[in-house]
């Protein structure tokens, strides 16, 4: 089956005289496998991995910070945390494309912060 996972948007910036409106028409793509993950993970300040269910090779994702403190999304290199991709408060990143098979969470507060994620298998 093709174009099983699509992704559209716009980017809009206003401030002072600026005003840059940037639209893209949705993008669409096949996926390999049958893999799929969407979860609900507390996230703490200690780094930890991702439920990955059943993807094996990370594809198309998505990740939402549902909570009041800043999200780390990284590897582990030999019991390191290394820090890929931050999520703000209440914000969000998509992609198309991963590339992480076994991506770890980190929240920047010991309170910890809420983690939903998309994750379908490459």
């Amino acid at each position: 089956m093709a174009d099983e996972n699509t992704i559209g948007g716009s980017i809009r910036y206003k401030k002072d005289d600026i005003d840059f409106t940037r639209r893209f028409s949705s993008t669409s793509f096949d996926q390999t496998g049958v893999g799929f993950t969407h979860i609900t993970q507390e996230i703490g300040d200690i780094h930890e991995a991702l439920d990955m269910g059943n993807v094996t090779s990370s594809g198309a994702f998505a990740f939402f910070n549902n909570g009041a403190y800043n999200i780390q999304i990284g590897i582990d290199q030999v019991g390191v945390f290394v820090t890929i991709l931050e999520i703000p408060a209440g914000g969000f990143i998509l992609g198309t494309y991963l590339d992480i098979d076994a991506p770890y969470a980190k929240c920047t507060d010991s309170t910890g912060s809420q983690l939903e994620a998309f994750i379908a298998q490459r």
